[in-house]
């Protein structure tokens, strides 16, 4: 890429230089500007055609820099901000995988010792108001087979 980037570049420079060649007479010329203010006329020294040209993209030059650092300036604002939201999801992910890590631990260590009730277990909403899981084992067939009869029982 590097390679590609000189190549283009001479290839500017060279038709450049063919440009500036076959026009000399016009970019050595030397002229003065008039500029007129109502009430006070103002003339230049003579430069040449070639300064005012070099002058005008200097000028360009330098703008699209300032507006290229405003740009870079802004997108490394934006994902400085990008990150602080990456960073602070992050950590809620992990706390929310730990609570499930608990979780599922106090339920197998439930369902070991035979506790059929299900505890009611706090947790966080969104908002932060305070809702209630209930935590189901899954290891409990007979609430399974007994919630099956309770179905069969019921009139229809």
């Amino acid at each position: 890429m590097k390679k590609v980037k000189l190549a283009l570049s001479l290839l500017a420079l060279a038709a450049l230089g063919i440009v500036y060649h076959a026009n000399q007479e016009y970019f050595l010329a030397k002229q003065s500007l008039d500029i007129s203010l109502h009430f006070d006329l103002f003339k230049t020294p003579e430069i040449a055609n070639g300064l005012y040209f070099l002058g005008c993209f200097l000028t360009g030059l330098i703008l699209a820099l300032i507006y290229a650092a405003m740009i870079k300036y802004r997108s490394v604002q934006s994902i400085k901000g990008l990150n602080v939201v990456i960073n602070e999801q992050n950590e809620k992910i992990s706390e929310l995988k730990d609570r499930v890590i608990k979780l599922e631990s106090s339920a197998r260590l439930g369902a070991s010792q035979n506790m059929a009730p299900a505890t009611p277990v706090e947790a966080e909403g969104e908002a932060g108001e305070s809702v209630e899981a209930e935590v189901v084992e899954e290891d409990a067939p007979e609430a399974a087979d007994a919630d099956a009869e309770k179905k069969e029982d019921a009139p229809k």
